[in-house]
């Protein structure tokens, strides 16, 4: 569980704070996150991971690396995607991948 607000989440990224709106909701949709009230409790770590941008991986590794955490050069098994994910095609893989290397969410790129 986290507690964060959409605002805070789109201040630490740099975007609107409606883009997140927009990112969370389909999140939500897909049964990967809960969200309500700045409580954000992810689901389904294995679909977010699975479906995250290489960046993410980068970032793990290396946070791990730098906290001597064990196990921190192995590279993780492909994680299997939750079977809400297999209707969904509003959340594309590819699509939270462009957002990412934009360098975050927009209400334009996320809208349906």
């Amino acid at each position: 569980m986290l507690r964060m607000t959409q605002q805070l989440i789109a201040d630490m990224i740099g975007v609107r704070r409606e883009g997140v709106a927009i990112a969370a909701k389909k999140l939500e949709i897909v049964g990967w996150i809960s969200y309500s009230r700045g409580v954000i409790v992810v689901l389904n770590r294995a679909a977010l991971e699975a479906n995250a941008c290489e960046c993410y991986q980068t970032v793990n590794w290396e946070y791990r690396r730098l906290l001597g955490w064990p196990k921190a050069h192995r590279k993780p098994r492909p994680a299997a995607l939750s079977p809400s994910w297999a209707g969904n095609v509003d959340f594309a893989p590819s699509a939270a991948r462009a957002m990412c290397a934009r360098g975050g969410f927009d209400t334009e790129s996320t809208a349906s």
